[in-house]
């Protein structure tokens, strides 16, 4: 039988006793450092902000404008594919689920478009039941929808510009 022999190098309770006393006392030391450093790193920002605040409310402008044209450019992906289907073909199942899609985004973000009450007050019996879709009023909401986006980047686009000569 062999029994361990104790090296320099393993574990002893006075080496354990200083490590222990030393992360006592490091919380004692680090905490104000911490505080210390993030009370100078705010600093710098709030000046930062206040010499820059063209520049940072001009990349809020700019990042809100490019947030605007991505979800125009969902919409037009999702109205598209409405404009491919047919209700004729037995596909107003899958028209109704693109509509309610169309919907719930116009009701969450009103200043997208810039007819979105009227456009979610004209499919909303679609997609509740109230109304039988017909390819007629499906066209005429593809079209509604088609205008209003193109509208809304132009409206976008303009914005942009706006903001990027200020």
């Amino acid at each position: 039988m062999v029994i361990a022999q104790i090296t320099d190098d393993t574990p002893s309770l006075e080496n354990l006793n200083f490590w222990e006393e030393l992360f006592k006392y490091s919380d004692l030391i680090l905490s104000p450092i911490s505080s210390l450093v993030t009370i100078l790193t705010a600093g710098c920002a709030v000046y930062l902000y206040f010499k820059n605040r063209k520049q940072v409310s001009l990349l809020f402008s700019v990042l809100r404008n490019f947030g605007t044209q991505v979800s125009l450019t969902e919409l037009t992906l999702q109205m598209n594919k409405l404009a491919g289907l047919y209700v004729a073909d037995g596909e107003s199942e899958q028209i109704i689920h693109l509509l309610a899609e169309i919907e719930g985004q116009l009701s969450t973000n009103k200043s997208l478009l810039i007819n979105a009450d009227e456009m979610v007050r004209r499919m909303k019996p679609f997609i509740l039941g109230r109304r039988t879709l017909t390819e007629p009023d499906k066209r005429t909401i593809v079209s509604s929808l088609r205008e209003a986006i193109r509208m809304s980047s132009y409206q976008n686009q303009y914005e942009n510009l706006k903001t990027l000569q200020k």
